[in-house]
């Protein structure tokens, strides 16, 4: 997953740890907005485990990028025999958020959200060049994390 963040940021997987860093200390710095999606596991607990190279993320690190950078992130998830449908990531309303102050990203002119692949139930890859990825410009939601069908696709 951080390795996908790193190439739709910078076009390149090779800032992967960074966005790792930067995501965690944003969960970090704002438990309040990430109390569920770390569920069973405190904030804290979680965040301590998402340090660690070589733990894969979890919802709460498909939210993360979504309010830190004020983009909806899209997330191909399987329904079944390789067919996919999109969730969106994202509030509908901003709320007030503390951020990091050691890192800061520019994100690229054109980067109006993001997409990634959610692979065998438990690996997230970047979606490049989807055939019939085009989002719709209004997407049914209820301002929390919704795997409301926007698009199907088939991923080959």
């Amino acid at each position: 997953m951080f390795r996908s963040y790193s190439h739709i940021l910078f076009k390149t997987e090779t800032n992967h740890l960074d966005i790792r860093k930067l995501l965690v200390e944003f969960i970090g710095l704002n438990c309040s907005l990430f109390r569920s999606y770390c569920h069973p596991l405190s904030v804290k607990d979680h965040i301590d485990k998402m340090k660690n190279n070589y733990v894969w993320g979890t919802h709460a690190e498909v939210f993360a990028p979504a309010l830190y950078f004020s983009i909806p992130v899209f997330v191909a998830m399987e329904r079944s025999n390789r067919e996919y449908y999109w969730a969106k990531y994202g509030m509908s309303q901003t709320p007030s958020v503390i951020f990091p102050t050691d890192f800061h990203a520019t994100l690229p002119n054109d980067l109006g959200h993001a997409e990634i692949c959610h692979v065998n139930r438990n690996h997230y890859d970047v979606v490049i060049n989807a055939v019939d990825s085009s989002l719709p410009k209004t997407v049914p939601y209820n301002g929390t994390a919704s795997s409301s069908a926007v698009n199907s696709i088939i991923i080959d």
